[in-house]
């Protein structure tokens, strides 16, 4: 599928992998645990380990923003209900 076609679909593409032929061969010969070692496959790395920080560390910030959110709208309501 063109990206143009799946970022309209979903809403945009915030992460991509590039192309590895080592990740391709490891794939054919059953090898898929094995660390990318070719100096093509770094920007490769680099991309999946970006999407792993995504993944499993920006959860943290979203939390975080959440409670600071329901903080600041119970604070509000605190002000409000002082005047009745």
């Amino acid at each position: 599928m063109p990206k143009d076609i799946v970022g309209n679909r979903f809403g945009g593409i915030q992460n991509e992998l590039d192309y590895s032929e080592e990740l391709e061969r490891q794939v054919l010969e059953a090898r898929l645990f094995e660390t990318l070692t070719d100096k093509r496959s770094e920007g490769y790395n680099k991309q999946l380990q970006s999407l792993m920080d995504t993944l499993f560390f920006a959860k943290d910030n979203h939390v975080k923003k959440e409670k600071k959110k329901e903080k600041h709208l119970k604070m509000g309501f605190l002000k409000k209900g002082s005047d009745a």
